[in-house]
């Protein structure tokens, strides 16, 4: 039997953490472990998970195990705010080292159905080592991306991005080959870590995943599971509210996929001259919009982006 473990990070969700760790109990294939990175929540996680005993002591930079349910728990709570990309490597750096055979990725605030690990686990073969779930329910409409062109330079932030809406999908289609993904619900086969290695802390918030997908298509396919559903419990606008200021998550949004394009351009010119058509962009739009200070975060974005200044350059409220 193939040996299964939950791998996520959490920050302030705890209602929605709650829902999600008792979803696992009622999975159709086995789950033997869950491993729960805190990336130092300031809203009784801790307290939570030791009440409800998941966690038998409170303690901060040490990997607790408790059994729960026929589950066996590890939890390991950061000093600090790592990001989301911090969390998930310190998350895989903990689980590369344990004995499973598959590691289910996921965010604190989703929530698969009862056979969305049974029907990720049906597709999963010796050349498609990573299999992501549907997130098509409760109002939320999933976006496939199948090419990130990496070629044009014209191809600014999310337009460089050959993406379908997982309802378009023709009926009778089972899995769509795909070249990007959320850590929210991807199942990835242990040898597949082995080879591709950790999440890249830099980004410290967004595009960590997409770069995680990037590095592993070197070594595999991977499959967006049709059928496999997967819940969003929480649900943010898809289109930005134009009126409103530019934020700290803006930040690092741009100065991520400036990283990146830097990182993983095809030529000199996606590397060079990509990040600084994304600036005259941002910085038009601001101008057209009457938008000022959205100066001082595209500028910071591009500077820092541009530079490879990178981590935690700016603190959540900034902005």
């Amino acid at each position: 039997m193939k040996k299964i473990c939950v791998v996520m990070v959490t920050f302030n969700r705890k209602e929605y953490l709650e829902k999600l760790l008792n979803s696992f109990n009622n999975q159709t294939k086995k789950i033997n472990s869950v491993l729960i990175v805190d990336n130092h929540s300031n809203d009784g996680t801790d307290d939570f998970l030791y009440k409800n005993g998941y966690i038998n002591e409170k303690v901060e930079n040490k990997l607790l195990t408790n059994k729960k349910d026929k589950i066996n728990y590890l939890y390991f709570r950061t000093k600090d705010n790592l990001g989301g990309a911090g969390g998930f490597n310190q998350a895989f750096k903990i689980v590369k080292k344990l004995d499973f055979d598959y590691i289910w990725v996921m965010d604190d605030d989703v929530l698969p159905e009862d056979d969305c690990l049974e029907k990720l686990l049906k597709y999963q073969t010796e050349d498609t080592m990573i299999t992501i779930p549907n997130r098509t329910k409760s109002g939320y409409i999933d976006v496939i991306t199948t090419n990130i062109n990496l070629s044009n330079p014209f191809k600014v932030f999310m337009k460089k991005k050959t993406s379908i809406v997982a309802t378009d999908i023709e009926k009778g289609i089972e899995v769509v080959d795909i070249c990007d993904m959320p850590f929210e619900g991807p199942l990835m086969n242990m040898q597949l870590i082995k080879k591709v290695g950790l999440p890249d802390p830099k980004y410290f918030l967004q595009f960590d995943d997409t770069d995680y997908a990037t590095r592993a298509l070197e070594y595999t396919n991977i499959k967006f599971v049709v059928n496999a559903i997967l819940e969003k419990q929480i649900i943010l606008p898809i289109e930005r509210d134009k009126n409103k200021l530019m934020n700290w998550k803006d930040y690092y949004a741009y100065r991520n996929d400036i990283l990146y394009c830097r990182k993983y351009g095809k030529n000199i010119f996606v590397r060079n001259i990509t990040p600084i058509l994304l600036w005259g962009d941002l910085t038009l739009r601001a101008i057209y919009r009457r938008k000022f200070k959205n100066f001082k975060v595209i500028n910071k974005a591009f500077k820092d982006g541009y530079r490879a200044n990178i981590g935690r350059t700016v603190n959540p409220g900034e902005f």
